[in-house]
């Protein structure tokens, strides 16, 4: 049983490879550098798998697809899980989580902490129904002090809800 590396037409840089088995059957042929996450991240070729590394693969699926739900971007290096991988197994620790400072996801602005540090470096703005003026980093931890919906507090600092309980949201400062 051989293997074959299929080329494009203009030059020797093998695109994918397979067993000839696999072509004669027609089976897909799996490309490497092919996006299958969020049409964007690819597995790339390297050691890292999608099952032997499945902690790693989880993190990068998980970051690729919160970029997508929000104003946030991956760095170009990472759309490959290879490079996301190597950055990863230097700097994971047990039990903490990816986080990230600023806007784009990159090796520069990455690491790990623990999940009880949800601050963003965002400094985020309420007014009470008393008219008094607060101000938090943890959205999560003011939600448990004065009772309110988080998911509520997160459309109002996403403008989609004007007031919950009373409170409106004022802006931020970073």
């Amino acid at each position: 049983m051989g293997s074959s590396n299929l080329n494009w037409p203009q030059g020797p840089t093998p695109i994918a490879k397979s067993r000839d088995t696999e072509i004669r059957k027609g089976t897909d042929i799996n490309d490497k550098q092919q996006p299958t996450v969020c049409g964007l991240g690819f597995l790339g070729e390297g050691q890292y798998s999608r099952k032997g590394d499945h902690k790693a693969y989880t993190c990068w699926e998980g970051m690729i697809y919160r970029c997508l739900e929000s104003e946030n971007s991956v760095c170009g290096t990472w759309y490959n899980f290879q490079n996301f991988a190597e950055w990863y197994y230097d700097n994971y620790v047990e039990g903490l989580y990816l986080s990230k400072v600023g806007t784009e996801f990159s090796s520069d602005s990455c690491t790990f902490k623990k999940k009880n540090s949800a601050s963003t470096g965002i400094t985020y703005i309420f007014m009470s129904p008393s008219e008094e003026s607060h101000s938090t980093d943890n959205r999560a931890e003011f939600c448990r002090q004065h009772g309110l919906d988080p998911s509520a507090l997160t459309r109002l600092v996403k403008r989609k809800q004007m007031k919950h309980k009373g409170w409106t949201y004022i802006g931020e400062s970073k």
